[in-house]
């Protein structure tokens, strides 16, 4: 079950990386500032959670079904044009928030002994760079937006498939 998860977790951020590599650059570097930024607050409130809460919180079946709706968001962006396709633009994809809780709760108990605070800037700056570097391979192999549609197809299977393990 463990690996379906994580299968999921690369699904959700390989769909939002494409999604905001689609974007200006101003705009991305700003969203992946805000990812930094969340990404240090997740840490930092993780760290105090047990593992028992931590897993509540990200419960299968509530990600399965945001991620559903961030994909409908994601394809009806692209078949829609004019003021639609303006407002649907500049929707960044939330649901990278559950990969990157997923990666703040691992990261904190990979350093035992360590200031929560350093483990949190740490997760902030590697998720930032990490992210930066993945739009820019995005950019490089020129994902377009027949891409997105692709990768939200197999994505939607992933979903599919996932939710119907559980």
């Amino acid at each position: 079950m463990t690996v379906i998860l994580v299968m999921l977790y690369v699904m959700i951020a390989l769909t939002t990386l494409v999604r905001l590599s689609l974007m200006s650059i101003k705009i991305w570097l700003a969203i992946v500032a805000l990812w930094g930024l969340v990404a240090m607050v997740i840490t930092y409130c993780i760290s105090g959670l047990t593992p028992a809460e931590i897993s509540n919180l990200l419960n299968m079946r509530n990600v399965v079904i945001g991620e559903f709706i961030e994909l409908l968001i994601f394809i009806t962006w692209l078949f829609s044009s004019g003021g639609k396709s303006r407002i649907l633009g500049i929707y960044p994809g939330v649901m990278i928030c559950v990969p990157i809780a997923f990666l703040s709760a691992s990261s904190y108990r990979v350093f035992p002994g360590m200031d929560f605070t350093v483990i949190a800037i740490l997760t902030g700056v590697s998720v930032y760079v990490a992210m930066i570097g993945f739009i820019f391979l995005c950019r490089y192999f020129r994902l377009h937006k027949e891409s997105l549609y692709e990768i939200s197809l197999l994505n939607v299977l992933v979903c599919v498939s996932t939710f119907g393990l559980l």
